[in-house]
């Protein structure tokens, strides 16, 4: 479901060491605010859409499954990691 998707993007980053909430299907992550254009780069050559803004605010949806979460997880941790 949505909200499992998002609880498992939230823990995702939390592996990550990145602050993150979840909140239904909505996760908020704190990005530090100098790197976030950079990151949103990053994000779209991975195939993952986010704007540019800290905290950034993940929804996931119907058309967000498993595989969705993990690359998004993926593509952040190759930019933080």
């Amino acid at each position: 479901s949505d909200h499992e998707n998002a609880e498992r993007l939230a823990r995702g980053l939390r592996e990550l060491k990145l602050e993150a909430s979840q909140n239904t299907n909505m996760v908020l992550v704190k990005i530090p605010p100098e790197r976030v254009a950079a990151l949103e780069s990053h994000m779209k050559k991975s195939g993952v859409l986010v704007l540019p803004r800290a905290p950034m605010r993940l929804v996931t949806h119907l058309d967000v499954d498993v595989q969705g979460v993990e690359r998004a997880v993926g593509a952040f941790r190759s930019f933080f990691g």
